[in-house]
């Protein structure tokens, strides 16, 4: 599934715009793309609750589809939406 807002950010990245697709990104193009902080990425990763990720040695990978998703799986329609079904 992918959301209306990744779809933009994706198209308007800071030089990515008119390049091809990277399946996966760093945490700083993570960061670029969708709006996040380093910080808040280094946090969800140590304490959960943010997108899957892969690391190889001390690099940490996304996979652009898993941070999607994510970003989808915390929509709301409201601040006082917490996000579980009725």
């Amino acid at each position: 599934m992918t959301c209306e807002f990744c779809l933009l950010a994706a198209g308007s990245a800071a030089g990515l715009v008119g390049q091809p697709t990277k399946e996966y990104l760093d945490e700083r193009e993570v960061a670029a793309i969708y709006s996040l902080s380093v910080p808040f990425l280094r946090k969800r990763r140590h304490h959960g609750g943010g997108p899957a990720f892969s690391k190889i040695g001390r690099k940490v990978l996304y996979a652009r589809a898993s941070v999607e998703s994510w970003l989808a799986d915390h929509r709301r329609t409201s601040t006082s939406d917490d996000g579980r079904s009725a």
